[in-house]
């Protein structure tokens, strides 16, 4: 006598929760206990940020003297962490976190801030970001990503010896 229910008989083990349904969990062959472990080591690899971010950007002085604050940043960058992480789980259902791109940020505060204001690089920052959006959202983000491979002969390694061919790997270099 079989008292399983219709999907453990196929091989899947039922969801055992709402959670475990609502992000297909069990389906994704992992449990709730390993998510949430995995949700723990992710936010303890992922902290330093919110610690560092400041550091960074409220080190830098803009063309018109001001200066950001560090617990406002602090601030900023945990709640725009938290807030990005939670809507990317609860959209696509998939465990992701984010958290501010620190290559950007000190890049920002290095080299662009003392020729313009905060919020004229923070609209840059703003526009960065739309743009891989829309590169990410597009077949755009697929065709830049693909790998370039490049001809090298004895006499000159230059980048314009580098062509986007296709993807085929049966084709020989030259």
């Amino acid at each position: 006598m079989n008292t399983r229910p219709d999907t453990e008989t196929a091989g899947e083990p039922a969801p055992r929760n709402a959670i475990d349904r609502f992000f297909e969990i069990t389906e994704r062959g992992s449990s709730v206990p390993a998510e949430i472990r995995g949700g723990i080591v992710t936010f303890v690899t992922m902290a330093y940020i919110v610690i560092l971010n400041p550091i960074i950007l409220s080190g830098g002085t803009d063309v018109a003297g001001e200066n950001l604050g560090f617990a406002q940043v602090a601030a900023v960058t945990a709640l725009t962490a938290g807030v990005m992480t939670i809507l990317f789980g609860v959209v696509a259902r998939l465990p992701f976190a984010f958290a501010a791109g620190l290559g950007i940020n000190s890049f920002l505060a290095v080299s662009v801030v003392g020729q313009v204001t905060w919020a004229e690089a923070m609209g840059l920052v703003l526009i960065n970001g739309l743009i891989i959006v829309v590169l990410a959202a597009t077949a755009c983000g697929a065709s830049s990503s693909r790998p370039c491979r490049c001809r090298s002969s004895s006499r000159s390694r230059s980048a314009s010896a580098c062509s986007s061919r296709s993807s085929d790997s049966s084709t020989p270099d030259s």
